[in-house]
């Protein structure tokens, strides 16, 4: 019977509209009405344009799928990233890929500080799509972009092909599925590209390193908790929501920043 009434649940869930589900959340959650009101302090200051950062001034919109908005509106959001992420905006890549593309945060900030990189962006879920077409028409770069949907070996491999050496960068985000994705030995194109990974278990971060560590230099980078000195000083926001606004509700992540050692 639990079964039945989970399923029943799901159903109903999904047929409700957004707007609908917004009200029913207002009313009865007492954590839903806190974050609306920390997101309406944050869009007084600075709209809904990301504050600091690499993406600084991205137009963004007020949802985020899959991940917190808080954070990326502040631009904290994975901040331990920062420096590889300002390392990659200096390269002039042919093509950029992002797996996972979620409503668009790395696609479309990525592609207006690189105005001459072709974007991919694999994203298989519909509301997330609809999300990242909004940012990228926001931005003025939906015109540099290609949106796909669910990733595979063989569609990475096409993507990969036509590329030069060492003029391609691939962002991968997609919940552990890493795993299937990032085999050299299937897609050959891999060996020649800078990769960050969001690794998602131990398991795979050792599968990972055995199958990279000859044609890639591998660096592990792990997230730490927010402090208060992570605050970026162009928002001003009382003290007592500062670290739930950074807050990014999940465990320690660990990402790998992988170079081809031929380039």
């Amino acid at each position: 019977m639990s079964d039945i009434v989970s399923e029943i649940l799901i159903i109903a869930r999904s047929a409700i509209p957004r707007p609908v589900k917004d009200v029913l959340l207002y009313c009865f959650s007492r954590r839903y009405r806190r974050y609306r009101m920390i997101l309406g302090l944050l869009s007084q200051h600075n709209g809904n344009r990301v504050a600091s950062g690499p993406f600084k001034a991205l137009e963004y919109v007020t949802r985020a799928y899959g991940s917190q908005l808080l954070p990326k509106l502040l631009g904290t959001y994975e901040k331990e990233l920062h420096p590889i992420i300002e390392l990659i905006l200096g390269k002039a890549y042919e093509k950029f890929i992002n797996i996972g593309a979620g409503e668009g945060y790395y696609a479309v900030g990525c592609a207006i500080r690189m105005p001459s990189t072709q974007v991919v962006c694999f994203e298989r879920h519909s509301a997330s799509q609809r999300l990242l077409k909004k940012v990228a028409k926001k931005n003025r770069v939906f015109d540099r972009m290609y949106l796909i949907g669910y990733c595979t070996p063989r569609l990475l491999s096409r993507v990969l092909l036509p590329v030069r050496d060492a003029h391609v960068l691939i962002i991968c985000d997609v919940e552990g599925a890493e795993i299937e994705l990032l085999q050299p030995l299937t897609v050959p194109g891999l060996s020649r590209a800078d990769i960050l990974v969001e690794v998602h278990s131990d398991s795979i971060s050792k599968e990972l390193r055995s199958r990279f560590e000859i044609s890639h230099r591998i660096m592990s980078i792990k997230s730490k908790p927010r402090t208060l000195d992570d605050w970026p000083n162009e928002v001003v926001l009382d003290k007592q929501y500062q670290l739930e606004c950074m807050s990014e509700c999940r465990c320690q992540m660990e990402w790998f920043w992988m170079v081809p050692k031929k380039a």
